[in-house]
């Protein structure tokens, strides 16, 4: 597990290595985590990176984007400035139709090099169904980034150092039925838990859904992340919420806000960890025999012989960016697998 200072360094020496301008897709960026990274990318690229921030709420997402530094001119004493992209796209991640509109924006205005997941919604004591017909939990926490991640795949393809990051609950056990990933048949006492549950199951599927693809996609690096407890403004201030209730209690409120500050992780420093985690997949992309230049000049170097052997990357990673071990969730892990992205791929109207 590496300490803050060590990712920051290797943040930073990463970023200095990087000679072009990247992309980076950030859906659900407008805030927490997801802004965090942002700023923190923003910041070791020195503004030289192309931003897109996909979300509901367009004034915070272009709040952030006028805030970020943008690359200084190419040469003292000249005006010329570096053109860079500063683009918000809205997107209503419960509902796949608008997914799909979200995608085919981003397609049409640029590629992509980095692809960051963390919009979210959890609500444990209750559920509700979309109007496509899917629980709006897991919409947000798994259909819309399968969905996005599978339009999107092009772009990745096409791009250097490729990698996608999806921050939600990496590692996390809990039963499901195999036979009703949707949960449209849960009746009875199972749908007294149902928000429970789904909000559990999404976890799992985000886990199952980067080793499918990056069996499907050995040039692409994808990652999911353990967020742990984040003290986020939306996350404090649903914590605090019975401090409200009487002004008597507002001296224990600021007792407590100072306890969840001291006990969970700054946002900032959330954001280095997944930064990290999302240069750190690149770092581990090639296998032993192979170099990286000779991968990325594939095209002029066959004819000379060489060999060219990139893994198949996926990552499971913790709330300080170590990697964690191998979960099993059936016997039949291959199976699972195969099912759920059959069934994703119908419930979402993906199409291969």
């Amino acid at each position: 597990m590496p300490p803050l200072h060590a990712a920051k360094a290797f943040n930073a020496s990463y970023a200095s290595k990087i000679s072009y301008t990247p992309v980076a897709v950030f859906i659900g960026g407008t805030a927490g985590i997801g802004e965090a990274t942002v700023r923190a990318l923003t910041n070791y690229l020195n503004g030289n990176v192309h931003i897109i921030l996909v979300g509901r709420t367009r004034e915070p997402g272009e709040k952030i984007l006028s805030s970020l530094p943008r690359p200084l001119p190419p040469s003292t004493g000249s005006d010329a400035q570096v053109r860079v992209i500063r683009e918000f796209i809205y997107c209503d991640a419960s509902l796949m139709s608008s997914v799909h509109t979200t995608c085919m924006e981003i397609t049409e205005l640029i590629w992509s090099n980095y692809l960051m997941f963390s919009a979210n919604h959890s609500n444990i004591f209750r559920y509700w169904w979309t109007e496509e017909g899917m629980d709006r939990q897991l919409a947000v926490r798994y259909y819309h980034r399968f969905k996005a991640t599978f339009e999107l795949l092009p772009l990745l393809r096409n791009a250097r150092d490729a990698g996608e990051l999806t921050i939600l609950g990496a590692g996390v056990i809990w039963w499901f039925d195999e036979n009703d990933f949707g949960y449209k048949e849960t009746k009875g006492v199972g749908s007294m838990l149902k928000g429970v549950n789904t909000n559990m199951v999404a976890a799992i599927y985000n886990d199952l859904m980067i080793e499918s693809f990056a069996e499907r996609n050995p040039g692409i690096s994808f990652t999911h992340t353990f967020t742990g407890m984040v003290s986020t403004k939306s996350l404090i201030q649903t914590l605090t919420r019975p401090f409200a209730v009487h002004w008597f209690l507002k001296p224990f409120e600021l007792l407590f806000k100072f306890i969840l500050y001291m006990l969970f992780v700054r946002p900032e420093d959330s954001g280095e960890y997944h930064l990290y985690a999302l240069f750190d997949a690149d770092e581990h992309r090639y296998s032993a025999g192979s170099k990286k230049d000779q991968i990325q000049n594939q095209g002029k170097d066959e004819d000379k012989g060489l060999e060219h052997k990139e893994k198949k990357r996926f990552y499971s990673r913790s709330v300080h960016g170590n990697i964690m071990g191998y979960r099993y969730h059936r016997k039949d892990q291959e199976g699972l697998k195969r099912k759920l992205w059959d069934h994703t791929m119908k419930e979402t109207k993906c199409v291969e």
